[in-house]
């Protein structure tokens, strides 16, 4: 964008809505005539994508077809990921009496840069921002460690910069 230009978006949820989902459709279209720029999209989940045996499944709440849906609409994604599988955790930092956001980030090195590949491999530029995580400075809800979120951005940083060094992280 040229100096002092900014994008106008939208923070929206997508985890909780189809892509053949008419509200989402509406929203979509409301975004055109107001002439947003760019879709800030909580919650695509890394545990819902990532499986142990190393793979991904990116139809798991309709990922595909939701960026689909944006590209046609002209809306680049900032792409917030969060929320990874606790098979990602280190051994007592998650367990159900201190809650799910215990499992925003994995603490274990190296996870979040092959989910970072990934993520960059399959969207590319689509996505306009990778965010990694959401609000980690919440004290009640984040357990990370200002170490390991230094880590993890770098993380991501190195894994989305392997399949294009020009994606912003």
């Amino acid at each position: 964008l040229p100096p002092g230009k900014f994008r106008i978006g939208l923070n929206y949820h997508f985890r909780y809505y189809d892509a053949t989902d008419e509200n989402m459709r509406k929203t979509l279209r409301a975004l055109d005539v107001c002439g947003a720029k760019l879709v800030r999209g909580v919650a695509l989940v890394y545990r819902d994508i990532a499986r142990e045996d190393g793979t991904f499944d990116w139809n798991d709440h309709g990922w595909d077809d939701k960026m689909k849906l944006l590209a046609d609409h002209g809306l680049p994604l900032d792409a917030i990921y969060q929320e990874a599988p606790t098979w990602t955790m280190v051994e007592g930092r998650w367990n159900a009496s201190n809650g799910w956001r215990n499992c925003l980030i994995p603490p274990k090195s190296g996870y979040l840069k092959d989910f970072s590949r990934e993520l960059a491999r399959r969207y590319g530029n689509r996505i306009a921002y990778y965010e990694v995580g959401n609000e980690l400075d919440l004290v009640p809800t984040n357990i990370v460690s200002t170490a390991d979120q230094v880590r993890m951005q770098r993380e991501a940083w190195e894994g989305v910069h392997e399949v294009d060094p020009d994606l912003k992280v």
